[in-house]
């Protein structure tokens, strides 16, 4: 099911996918199925300075990212980076 719902939403072989989860089941089966689609994740800590994860989340060609829901600072960085200049 994941991996139909990243394919819908243009995740192919190659898309690389921000992810800054905590270790849970949701980050495992978001491996597998990104594994399944031939798509790349980038997991990254909320302890990386801002700028940093900027750059990852800009460096990535997806969509779509996953973040944790109780990171208000990070979750608004991510908002704001919606449109990164490439």
């Amino acid at each position: 099911l994941l991996a139909g719902a990243l394919q819908s939403v243009g995740v192919k072989k190659g898309t690389e996918i921000p992810v800054c989860l905590s270790n849970s089941p949701e980050l495992i089966y978001l491996m597998g199925a990104a594994s399944l689609l031939g798509a790349k994740i980038n997991v990254f800590s909320v302890s990386f300075p801002l700028d940093y994860i900027k750059e990852i989340i800009c460096g990535c060609d997806s969509k779509i990212g996953f973040f944790e829901e109780s990171i208000q600072q990070l979750k608004r960085l991510a908002l704001s980076v919606t449109y990164c200049v490439r």
